[in-house]
């Protein structure tokens, strides 16, 4: 080696291993960086899985009482109707009673006319 070279080398020696050392922290920041970026990725998956499980559930839980809640109007309106076939059929049982009560009355006012009038007939 030539003693010019070896001083070149002796002097940028010292320049060397600080180019080295800054990018031994350049790469170890790099890494840190990425590392980060994966940690914050992989976190930010989770919570949007955990979002999506989370409303998945509660529009399952809401679909279960939406059909809850529609049975039980099934039901209100079934008994509903039940109730006005009912007051219907009474109403109609009254008004039949109503009519029965009248035509017997009438009926036997006229009986009774007749036998009146046969009665006083024979005078």
């Amino acid at each position: 080696a030539h003693p010019s070279l070896r001083r070149y080398a002796l002097h940028t020696e010292a320049f060397d291993q600080q180019q080295t050392r800054q990018e031994m922290l350049a790469n170890d920041l790099a890494n840190q960086e990425t590392q980060r970026i994966t940690q914050a990725r992989d976190r930010h998956r989770q919570e949007e899985i955990a979002k999506l499980k989370a409303n998945s559930e509660f529009m399952a839980e809401w679909n279960k009482e939406g059909i809850r809640n529609w049975r039980a109007g099934l039901k209100r309106t079934a008994l509903r109707q039940k109730k006005d076939l009912e007051f219907e059929k009474e109403t109609l049982t009254r008004q039949k009673a109503v009519e029965e009560h009248t035509r017997k009355y009438y009926e036997d006012d006229f009986e009774d006319g007749i036998e009146w009038f046969q009665r006083n007939l024979g005078r």
